[in-house]
């Protein structure tokens, strides 16, 4: 059977067709997560953001963190009053494996997170945190040994 122009125009549109029908499915199967849920209000308030990180960035010390065998040690900073907030670690790849821990210093000015709530790999870390009036927010990243 000998082909001409016309049946050259319909195989390309077939195979069009199913290029096309492919990539639908395939985009139905995967995972489109959001970084947050409310991207857009956060958004809104990213200047206060901006302001926190300036404010933590003028400190003569930060916080800092170490991954251990055991978890993660946190150092926090010396200042006159207590410093409160919380800790996002934030895991890019699956929002599910987020955690959430409250700044619960010890008398060193630490605190020791246990590894069973991670699982191996990169976190995203983000402190969100307040000495007397004043707010700060400090972000850096760990990577999770087990």
């Amino acid at each position: 059977m000998k082909l001409n122009w016309g049946h050259y125009i319909i195989i390309s549109f077939v195979l069009f067709i199913s290029l096309m029908l492919y990539m639908v499915v395939r985009s139905y199967q995967h995972s489109n997560d959001l970084v947050t849920e409310d991207y857009y209000a956060k958004e809104l308030r990213f200047q206060e953001v901006i302001d926190k990180k300036t404010r933590a960035t003028a400190l003569t010390e930060n916080i800092s963190w170490e991954s251990t065998k055991g978890g993660i040690l946190i150092s926090y900073l010396t200042l006159t009053q207590p410093i409160e907030g919380e800790i996002l670690f934030f895991r890019p790849s699956d929002k599910n494996k987020d955690v959430i821990f409250k700044i619960e210093m010890n008398d060193k000015n630490q605190q020791f997170l246990i590894h069973n709530s991670f699982i191996h790999g990169k976190y995203l870390i983000q402190f969100e945190w307040h000495s007397g009036k004043e707010e700060y927010y400090t972000e850096g990243a760990a990577y999770i040994l087990k």
